[in-house]
């Protein structure tokens, strides 16, 4: 199948390539050596709206076709998947708030992502559980004014520098989605660290130790946390590793 690229994404292209030389290839080896991403890198992301390309631009995001984003992501995984992952896995989230999220939802969390000044993770494997998502483990227990949540999740990307997560748990026997603020005192993030591949993704283990969130940091429905949310988030994340393959064959 022969795909011509329209002008648009020809420019798009090539600025992302232009700032792939300029902000990622330098340092991108060092990065991986440090297991870590360097600040200068991440305000570079954020200064070009990277972090928010598929946000609508009402929320302050770019508003980037499918096209645009798999260049953008093609673009960056040519030198450093673990900036690739980081970045896509902010758009997990802002993809999970624009089609299930409360309007209210989008207008709290899109702008700090889009902007990268609240970068997300999406926190779904736990220790023993990995493909059998709807086992997860984690629980939301109901409170007066909304839920205690407890458990471990781990190989969650970018979670040593996240601020917020979208976080998957049993709430009455369903998986469920929940927004989660990772800077609260009853959150736990150790760095998962001596990778052979991804080395600079920012992978961590995030532990929930009775930390509390209110009942409007539940997205969607309770029970659909896997066959929606995780599902449609992941949609996401799939094709990323489809770009990173072609960058290492082609």
């Amino acid at each position: 199948m022969n795909v011509r690229l329209s002008e648009q994404h020809l420019r798009d292209r090539s600025e992302f390539v232009d700032f792939v030389r300029r902000h990622v290839a330098p340092v991108a080896q060092a990065m991986d050596d440090d297991e870590r991403l360097f600040p200068g890198v991440m305000e570079a992301l954020a200064d070009a709206g990277y972090f928010g390309a598929i946000v609508p631009s009402k929320y302050g995001g770019r508003a980037m076709d499918a096209v645009s984003a798999g260049l953008l992501v093609e673009a960056v995984a040519a030198v450093s998947p673990s900036v690739a992952s980081v970045v896509t896995v902010n758009w997990m989230v802002a993809e999970s708030l624009l089609r299930f999220g409360t309007e209210s939802q989008r207008e709290r969390w899109l702008p700090g992502i889009a902007a990268g000044k609240q970068l997300a993770s999406f926190a779904l494997s736990e220790p023993e559980i990995g493909s059998d998502a709807r086992g997860v483990t984690s629980r939301a227990e109901r409170t007066a004014d909304g839920f205690r949540l407890s458990g471990s999740k781990t190989w969650i990307t970018g979670a040593r520098i996240a601020s917020i997560a979208l976080v998957i748990v049993q709430c009455d026997g369903e998986p469920t989605a929940v927004m989660v603020d990772l800077k609260s005192p009853d959150v736990c993030i150790e760095p998962v660290e001596g990778l052979l591949g991804h080395r600079s993704s920012m992978l961590g283990t995030v532990s929930l130790r009775g930390c509390e969130v209110g009942k409007d940091a539940v997205v969607g429905k309770a029970g659909a946390g896997v066959d929606f949310i995780a599902q449609s988030a992941l949609h996401i994340d799939k094709p990323t590793f489809v770009q990173e393959l072609i960058t290492l064959f082609s």
